[in-house]
């Protein structure tokens, strides 16, 4: 049972579950999560999805559901949790590149009728299983893999299409090989391509999605199949350095008319993950020890990339800044590396520019980790404590997990 307990503000909230827990918690704004879904309308024949790999969090998911957003799942442990929250079935894509019998069978047996193709293999195992289990035609996207256009993008991330790309779908000529008469039992709608990430210019985005709606028009021409659905993926951006400037989702919708005016007909589909909740997340962590080596000083703290992996697989670092009371305004700041307990170097957090008092007790909270965070970690490396979950929301401070020692799990 989860009991919730009034506070004024976020910041009272996280102060409190510091002097609970004494160990890393994930803090979740789902006031901020409702404005910024409000936020994000878009023009008629955009149909917008919730990458459920960002953050499945059964509060979180509730919200998006709320919001009116369908949902992508890539496994059957994701569309379990979608389902669980009340979600229909028909509000489902499953995408991914993993597709086993009976992730299938599975899925279609709770009610999921539209599957992103990424193989032939995929195909005949869909035809087979719709066709064994009698479930009527399934909605099919053809998954297609193509060079990125020839331009610098305007990415926070190391950006690599090529690299992206590499095991998801097939090219233009591995699918029109094809014959769809061999599928009497998937009926494809349209066509998935989504290769980049992170992206904070709409024009960078927008260039991708010009590049690849020659292709994918080819393609429906080579299978003789309507267009029915353009799916874009994700891949919108969220500036986690101060440099970057904040993608511009209304210069985005308005530029859309452009992009509806080459898909007559079609409908456009987008996977957003990170841009949904992103900004609705933080994570609190202490510091366990300060020390310097080489002239560089360096914090230790409790959690590391057990908690937080996204910074060694990106090369960048959540934003993060010292917790501390609001009447202390420190004037003098140092660039410090920030490590986790895990015995390896590669458990580095980031170098962050932080208060030069900072010692053992205090706290930092790493910002924009509604997405990429708890779940994207490797928890159990090292068997330390896994970190606890809580969520914000009109002044009140649900807890949803609380810090587990190893013992409550090892076997």
């Amino acid at each position: 049972m989860t009991i919730s307990v009034a506070h004024k503000t976020i910041e009272n909230a996280a102060h409190d579950l510091q002097e609970k827990w004494h160990a890393p918690f994930f803090l979740y704004d789902l006031d901020a999560l409702k404005r910024h879904l409000a936020s994000m309308t878009v023009p008629k024949g955009i149909r917008l999805f919730y990458a459920v790999k960002a953050n499945p969090l059964s509060a979180i998911l509730k919200e998006i559901h709320q919001a009116g957003l369908r949902f992508d799942v890539a496994s059957l442990g994701e569309m379990r949790q979608v389902l669980a929250q009340g979600v229909d079935a028909n509000n489902l894509i499953n995408t991914g590149p993993a597709k086993s019998a009976n992730q299938i069978e599975q899925m279609l047996q709770a009610g999921v009728r539209c599957f992103v193709a990424e193989s032939r293999q995929q195909l005949s195992l869909l035809n087979k299983l719709a066709d064994d289990l009698a479930v009527g035609q399934l909605d099919i996207l053809l998954r297609l893999q193509t060079p990125g256009p020839d331009q610098d993008c305007d990415t926070s991330e190391r950006f690599d299409p090529l690299a992206m790309a590499s095991v998801f779908g097939q090219t233009i000529d591995e699918w029109s090989a094809e014959n769809l008469e061999d599928y009497p039992a998937l009926k494809v709608i349209g066509c998935h391509c989504f290769q980049w990430s992170n992206l904070l210019s709409v024009d960078d985005l927008l260039a991708h999605w010009k590049h690849i709606i020659p292709v994918m028009k080819q393609l429906s021409q080579n299978l003789d199949f309507d267009l029915k659905v353009v799916d874009f993926g994700g891949g919108v951006g969220v500036p986690y350095d101060k440099g970057h400037a904040a993608f511009d989702w209304q210069d985005f919708c308005a530029q859309l008319g452009t992009i509806k005016d080459t898909l007559p007909g079609s409908e456009i589909w987008m996977e957003l993950g990170r841009y949904a909740v992103a900004n609705c997340g933080a994570y609190y962590n202490p510091v366990i020890e300060r020390k310097s080596n080489w002239g560089q000083t360096q914090l230790v703290m409790a959690g590391g990339v057990n908690h937080l992996m996204r910074p060694p697989l990106s090369g960048q670092a959540f934003p993060a800044t010292m917790v501390q009371e609001s009447f202390e305004r420190p004037s003098e700041f140092e660039e410090m590396d920030v490590y986790g307990p895990l015995c390896t170097g590669l458990d580095k957090l980031g170098r962050f520019s932080l208060p030069r008092t900072i010692k053992t007790g205090d706290w930092l909270r790493f910002d924009m980790v509604g997405a990429y965070g708890f779940t994207e970690g490797m928890p159990f490396f090292l068997c330390h404590t896994l970190p606890g979950e809580a969520v914000y929301q009109n002044q009140q401070c649900t807890p949803l997990r609380h810090p587990e020692e190893a013992d409550s799990w090892l076997k």
